[in-house]
């Protein structure tokens, strides 16, 4: 099958590589030339485990083809993925800007039946507007019908429209839902071994072209309408963001009675009716999905005359984490971060990444400097971009260096390099050993026999 990948990003990359590997042809369609010319040589722009070598692989042998023309990558596809980033807008809402301007762009190429899928997390009703989009560009824009004949006149504009016989045919086109549940760091595992495939179509064909193109992939495949489709996305983050604010929840409770969260989650995961998963307290979600997909739904909610109370609250308590681990530095330091050096261990918002969107990182950084503090931050992947947060804030190469005359350490993202530092040795060149594992990455018992003050989340 011919498949038309369009945005070589966090989704986008792993789904190439997985339906290459598949068999499938993929034109993979970016709109940045210097990102585009090093996919072209098999170099990726981002970090995610097995996917730089498969993909390296791939283009190597002609399998996944990257580039910037829409002409050369439309007209001959069977399915159109889009797969581009819908960010949060001024209102929570999601912005689609950039799924809009290249369903505009890739409906003036449309030629044979093509199924336009939606990969991008959006609004529910998303799919009928890009329907729309396609059906009013492609009445708009010469020619209206696909054939050899109509292709002709089209470089001829002076001459009369032929007319339609058995040999032209009009552009047909369906626009279907196809979320992805993937997470970072474990992407390009997660695109090959789904829990389900959620196809939302209106029509038998678009949905049989879909079911082949995902046949040898497991999974169980849920069928439906596009709107429900889109809603099944959006629910699924919002309940696993809402999971990890209730262990959360429960961590706060914890720390006023002395209770020990780890082994409360773990009794409670061991019911088959709620399951271990998202039952880690630390630092709350953060990345590119939860936050965005918990606040786009919000403000579906709200659109449609509800308030969404769960939401609203699993929102609140998890910017609660982050200034309650500022609080326990504030008290720790003798109720003054003014002047002081804090560092911070890990910038991604979750290990095995580099992407830092919504990083709980990020949160901390704004939260000390607003106190006075100084933030010397070190990650093993992630490195900063161009934002205000970051102007006063120094990045260093090593975790030894980050902590060097410190008046107090943070672990802001459970990277395994961090649980095996020698921490006897760092508490050596620390100026205060005081620890907030906002993470609960490391053993309590061995931190204080290395000589640390140490705090973590709702353990005693």
């Amino acid at each position: 099958m011919r498949v038309t990948i369009v945005g070589p990003g966090y989704v986008g990359l792993p789904s190439a590589v997985v339906f290459a590997g598949l068999g499938h042809h993929v034109f993979l369609l970016g709109n940045i030339p210097e990102q585009v010319e090093r996919l072209q040589k098999g170099e990726i722009h981002l970090h995610e485990p097995g996917l730089a070598e498969s993909f390296r692989d791939l283009v190597r042998e002609g399998k996944i083809v990257p580039t910037l023309s829409y002409a050369d990558a439309i007209p001959s596809a069977d399915v159109v993925v889009i797969a581009v980033g819908t960010p949060s807008g001024k209102y929570g809402e999601a912005d689609l800007r950039y799924v809009f301007a290249a369903v505009r762009d890739l409906a003036e190429h449309l030629s044979d039946y093509t199924v336009v899928a939606m990969k991008s997390t959006v609004p529910v009703g998303t799919a009928e507007k890009v329907r729309e989009i396609i059906s009013a560009v492609i009445l708009s824009s010469p020619p209206p019908l696909a054939g050899p004949r109509w292709k002709r006149w089209a470089k001829d504009l002076d001459s009369s429209p032929p007319k339609a016989d058995q040999n032209d045919r009009p552009i047909t086109f369906d626009v279907a839902s196809c979320p992805e549940f993937l997470r970072e760091g474990t992407a390009l595992f997660d695109t090959k071994n789904p829990d389900r495939i959620v196809i939302g179509v209106t029509s038998d064909k678009a949905r049989d072209l879909l079911l082949e193109l995902h046949q040898e992939l497991p999974g169980e495949r849920v069928v439906t309408d596009p709107k429900s489709a889109e809603c099944i996305k959006y629910a699924s983050n919002a309940f696993l963001a809402t999971k990890i604010s209730f262990i959360n929840e429960i961590a706060n409770i914890c720390e006023g009675v002395g209770a020990d969260v780890t082994e409360v989650a773990r009794g409670m995961g061991l019911d088959s009716r709620i399951g271990s998963k998202f039952l880690k307290a630390g630092l709350g979600w953060s990345g590119s999905c939860f936050p965005k997909d918990v606040r786009a739904l919000h403000h579906i909610a709200f659109s449609n005359n509800y308030e969404p109370q769960i939401l609203k609250a699993a929102i609140e308590v998890n910017n609660d984490q982050r200034r309650r681990l500022v609080a326990k530095l504030h008290a720790a330091l003798g109720g003054d971060l003014q002047g002081k050096t804090i560092a911070i261990l890990g910038l991604a918002f979750k290990p095995h990444t580099d992407d830092i969107r919504e990083s709980a990182a990020i949160d901390l950084i704004y939260l000390l400097q607003q106190k006075g503090a100084h933030v010397r931050v070190h990650d093993p992947v992630a490195r900063p971009d161009d934002r205000d947060v970051f102007k006063d804030v120094r990045f260093m190469d090593s975790a030894q260096d980050a902590v060097r005359d410190a008046d107090a350490v943070v672990i802001a993202t459970e990277w395994p390099e961090f649980k095996e530092l020698d921490w006897r040795a760092l508490r050596a060149i620390v100026r205060n050993p005081f620890i907030a594992d906002g993470r609960n990455l490391l053993d309590p018992k061995l931190m204080r026999a290395a000589g640390w003050k140490y705090a973590s989340v709702g353990r005693p």
